[in-house]
């Protein structure tokens, strides 16, 4: 499982190419989880209905998953947690 942060979605989103390569090396099988907080964060950004309609359409293709404060103190054993796992628990820990 990997959990994307705004910035590599964002990033995904404008299919810039060195997130475009680095999706590319991801392997089919890999779960890619958009947390609930960066799916609102993404459709803050949208400028009018047209694009958030278009954002939400993009976005329907990958998991969502809400996050608890648990799950910042759980050791990451088994799961990656890449890219968002410290920006997520020094948000909700007001760092």
């Amino acid at each position: 499982m990997i959990l994307l942060d705004s910035d590599v979605m964002i990033d995904l989103l404008r299919q810039y190419p060195p997130a475009m390569k680095w999706f590319d090396t991801l392997d089919e099988e890999e779960s890619l989880l958009l947390p609930g907080y960066v799916i609102m964060e993404l459709i803050q950004g949208c400028r009018n209905k047209m694009e958030q309609e278009k954002l939400q359409r993009e976005l329907a293709t990958y998991g969502t998953v809400w996050l608890t404060f648990a799950d910042c103190d759980k050791k990451r054993t088994g799961v990656r947690l890449r890219l968002l796992w410290l920006l997520y628990c020094g948000y909700i820990h007001g760092m």
